[in-house]
């Protein structure tokens, strides 16, 4: 038997080129998640939502029996104090300095507002009652009111007065003049 050996063909070489790998394109990156931007704010400066004087302020008006319906109601004073502003018209004021802490201000048919030291409810009624009884003038500027008073009797008539003449003014005024700081 023959062995037959296959002669090499110099035409079907095996291939010995490089496998080349075609590069897949790179997903795009995702977008960075979008995220609010906050205001920044300066706690340095800023006022707590309520302060202590308003908590006591608040707690002594209950005590008291007056109802405030909001702490934050209580606005701050120069003098440190804190004031209410009731639906009355009335005010209260808490001074934790004084003898009464809780002061009502109540207006009278006048316009004046009167104190009256508040330590229960009956305080405030009876404070609101004195006020509506309240029958003095309170001439607060009786220079004022003593002014208004002289021009409404003033016995002297457009007849007293003396006519003015504005050419005659005029004329005598014209006249250019220096300046006194000159």
């Amino acid at each position: 038997m023959t062995t037959r050996t296959r002669a090499k063909n110099p035409t079907s070489k095996k291939s010995t080129r490089r496998k080349t790998t075609t590069a897949v394109p790179a997903a795009p990156a995702a977008p960075a998640p979008i995220s609010p931007k906050l205001p920044t704010l300066d706690v340095r400066n800023r006022r707590p939502f309520m302060t202590d004087l308003q908590i006591r302020a608040a707690f002594a008006a209950s005590l008291a029996g007056v109802t405030c319906t909001r702490i934050t109601g209580w606005l701050h004073q120069d003098d440190d104090t804190v004031r209410y502003a009731l639906p009355s018209g009335a005010g209260l004021t808490y001074n934790p300095a004084a003898k009464t802490p809780l002061t009502a201000w109540t207006p009278c048919a006048h316009g004046v507002r009167h104190a009256h030291p508040i330590a229960e409810r009956a305080d405030l009624l009876q404070a609101q009652m004195d006020a509506a009884a309240c029958t003095s003038p309170h001439n607060s500027a009786p220079a004022v009111r003593t002014l208004a008073d002289a021009l409404t009797r003033s016995d002297t008539s457009s007849a007293d007065t003396q006519s003015l003449n504005v050419t005659q003014l005029r004329a005598a005024h014209d006249e250019p003049q220096e300046h006194p700081g000159d």
